[in-house]
């Protein structure tokens, strides 16, 4: 995720125009517009709702890598997966996932 080409500028600029488009639409109802007002204001305050999507759409790839070398990077986590029975025959279980997991945190 943190490669040049994971996102390009397009990608973030799409990404940021469909949560816009979900904004929008969750504002269509005055019972949905309530309760994203009372999400928003109980969370993080007016102000940043008002801004968020002004603010997604200045989201640079260097924003990203920042991100996740804060947050995700080196961090406890969960790793769950689904497999369909026909997956699990083919090779995916717990095994494969787990290998995958060891090999990322550089224990293998």
């Amino acid at each position: 995720m943190k490669d040049d080409d994971y996102a390009t500028p397009d990608d973030l600029a799409r990404g940021a125009r469909l949560i816009e488009l979900s904004f929008v639409r969750s504002r269509e109802t005055p019972s949905e517009l309530a309760h994203q007002l009372t999400f928003w204001w109980t969370s993080t305050g007016i102000d940043y709702y008002l801004g968020y999507i002004d603010n997604l759409f200045k989201v640079k790839h260097d924003d990203v890598v920042r991100l996740i070398d804060t947050w995700i990077t080196g961090k406890p986590f969960v790793f769950g997966v689904m497999v369909s029975p026909e997956m699990k025959t083919g090779g995916l279980d717990a095994k494969h996932f787990e290998g995958i997991v060891l090999v990322k945190k550089g224990a293998k």
